[in-house]
């Protein structure tokens, strides 16, 4: 069939947002709160590393705080910022709000 490329490599999708029904944890002041673990969205049960993560804080005032370990502050997203990155392989990331509730996007690939 052309313009068909079938590979054995599956690729794996996660998105997550908040606040919304049935979505990804509220934010609050404590990493602990919120940690996004990558598992595919089509399965809904394969958990996997990523190779590539946005992050996009839809808050109008506050900041957002990610880390990888749910200690050490890794970055800020200011309000109404996005954060690309790409070739980093994750299999969660921890975020925090400046004052919680703040709402945000994420994706990973």
């Amino acid at each position: 069939m052309a313009g068909t490329h079938d590979t054995s490599v599956r690729s794996y999708r996660f998105y997550t947002r908040a606040p919304a029904p049935g979505a990804g944890p509220a934010l609050t002041v404590n990493f602990s709160d919120c940690k996004l673990v990558f598992i595919d969205k089509e399965d809904g049960k394969t958990n996997f590393v990523s190779q590539g993560i946005i992050i996009s804080n839809d808050s109008l005032g506050n900041e957002i705080q990610f880390s990888f370990d749910g200690v050490t502050v890794e970055g800020d997203l200011m309000a109404q910022e996005t954060m690309n990155f790409f070739a980093l392989r994750r299999k969660h990331i921890y975020l925090r709000g400046q004052a919680g509730a703040e709402a945000y996007r994420l994706w990973a690939w």
